[in-house]
């Protein structure tokens, strides 16, 4: 089993009306936010290989170093639970976990993704497969889309 962070950027809009705009705001200095390599949302500060985008959905500032845990994989009575954490507030963005048993072809069929629990404003989320009697490895992502206007 392993666990993956995926990232999908919805790049084609420049708005600065949206939560992802003041977080940058927030964090980059006026030239910062003027180079995209640096504060847009595939940029990294860091260069740790971690986008801005991805540290935002996940409640981070660009940054910061993200925990080893920010995702687990785990089993539970022959059912793999992919966890996660995030803000309760990303009205900007959208959150989907994949499964594949290649790596190389992704879907949600058969994946149910729900919240656990909600507790000051930071919800947990799991999401898991019924692999039935398949001795198959499955491998779980995070897929994070920034939605448009």
């Amino acid at each position: 089993m392993a666990s993956i962070v995926d990232l999908l950027v919805n790049t084609g809009r420049e708005t600065a009306d949206l939560p992802f705009d003041a977080w940058r705001q927030e964090h980059f200095s006026e030239v910062e936010l003027a180079d995209s390599s640096i504060s847009g949302a595939e940029g990294s500060p860091m260069d740790d290989g971690i986008p801005n985008l991805l540290k935002y959905a996940l409640g981070y500032g660009p940054r910061e170093t993200l925990p080893r845990a920010y995702a687990a994989l785990h089993m539970a009575t022959d059912v793999p639970i992919f966890r996660h954490n995030r803000p309760a507030q990303r009205s900007d963005i959208a959150y989907q976990v994949e499964v594949s048993t290649d790596m190389t072809n992704w879907g949600e069929a058969g994946v149910t993704h729900e919240k656990a629990s909600d507790s000051n404003g930071l919800e947990s989320w799991q999401a898991s497969i019924d692999s039935g009697n398949s001795d198959a490895t499955r491998f779980f992502r995070l897929k994070v889309t920034q939605l448009g206007n």
